[in-house]
């Protein structure tokens, strides 16, 4: 994978999907019933600037909870993709929602909206993320 181009912005990373589709060869020779099975795999893959090389160590502290005229937004400013695996608020659980989605690939400088969610002042948020190296850390989200 080569980078061509210059086209890919410098202050914060790019998102591509990379899909491996694998259809396994068929023998006709044999008469045997057979199972044959074609993969498809969809893997992230990350462009970083090389201004951004240094600082993604537990940038993820960065992210904050803001109201917003009356809605509740989770918003990440830094230049960073997160892979945002799991939020509790007070210590429960958030079930699967398409927030799940949103906050698996949380975009730079994005926001997110948790108006389905129901966050108060004085809540405690955590989130659980994958980092770079696949280790999965918890942070704990302030509301402001």
């Amino acid at each position: 994978i080569m980078k061509i181009g210059t086209n890919l912005p410098k202050d914060r990373e790019s998102l591509f999907w990379l899909n491996v589709q694998e259809i396994p060869q068929i023998n006709k020779k044999h008469d045997a019933n057979i199972i044959a099975l074609a993969i498809n795999t969809k893997v992230k893959l990350i462009y970083r600037p090389d201004t951004l090389q240094n600082g993604r160590l537990n940038a993820e502290k960065n992210i904050v909870i803001k109201k917003d005229n009356g809605e509740w937004f989770i918003e990440n400013p830094t230049p960073y993709y997160f892979a945002i695996i799991n939020m509790k608020i007070n210590g429960k659980t958030v079930g699967k929602t398409k927030l799940n989605n949103q906050l698996s690939t949380f975009e730079p400088k994005g926001k997110i909206s948790l108006n389905a969610l129901k966050i108060a002042q004085g809540d405690k948020v955590t989130i659980e993320t994958i980092d770079d190296f696949g280790a999965q850390n918890n942070y704990e989200v302030p509301i402001k």
